[in-house]
């Protein structure tokens, strides 16, 4: 594992055109915003496993691309940010 620190705004570019940029803190939790091309999923882990698990293919709105709309999955305090 790589392990690096990055203040707000630093980018970390990863192959495949996949861009991750630390946006801020609020607590203990980071802020991270990905920019990906249309054909590479970015999903957390939570929702890659329950994708991964899903038995009933309908379960999940895929979006072009293979990622999941806003709509699939709220944070914990309801929001889709």
């Amino acid at each position: 594992m790589l392990v690096i620190t990055r203040r707000i705004g630093e980018k970390i570019v990863i192959g495949g055109g996949v861009t991750v940029t630390f946006l801020g803190f609020k607590g203990n939790q980071a802020r991270i915003g990905f920019d990906a091309p249309p054909n590479v999923s970015v999903l957390r882990e939570e929702v890659f496993s329950k994708v991964k698990d899903s038995e009933e293919p309908g379960d999940f709105d895929l979006v072009q691309g293979g990622g999941l709309s806003s709509h699939d999955f709220d944070d914990e305090d309801g929001e889709n940010d």
